[in-house]
């Protein structure tokens, strides 16, 4: 399974390092499968992980920096913005 995963991969584009930095910012595949996927590219383990780890990393600043947007623009549907109003107290309190 994990072969025909990296095949489709290599044929998306054939730098080890961009796969393993992509493959880690998919949610529920993050560092442990980077790092098996890594592996399977032959980079070795060390830069697997920092890179997998550089990966996740990169979607939290992302999610971090845009919330406040996406809270925005959910507060102008009426059944959702209470709901909203409550995670921010949450959250900025």
């Amino acid at each position: 399974m994990a072969d025909k995963v990296v095949d489709f991969l290599l044929s998306i584009t054939e730098n080890p390092y961009l796969i393993v930095l992509l493959v880690s910012m998919v949610p529920l595949i993050e560092l442990k499968g980077a790092i098996v996927i890594g592996a399977k590219l032959g980079v070795g383990f060390f830069e697997s992980f920092a890179l997998a780890y550089l990966g996740s990393t990169l979607v939290v600043l992302a999610a971090f920096f845009i919330i406040k947007y996406v809270f925005a623009l959910l507060k102008k549907i009426p059944f959702v913005k209470m709901l909203v109003l409550k995670v921010e107290d949450i959250i900025w309190d």
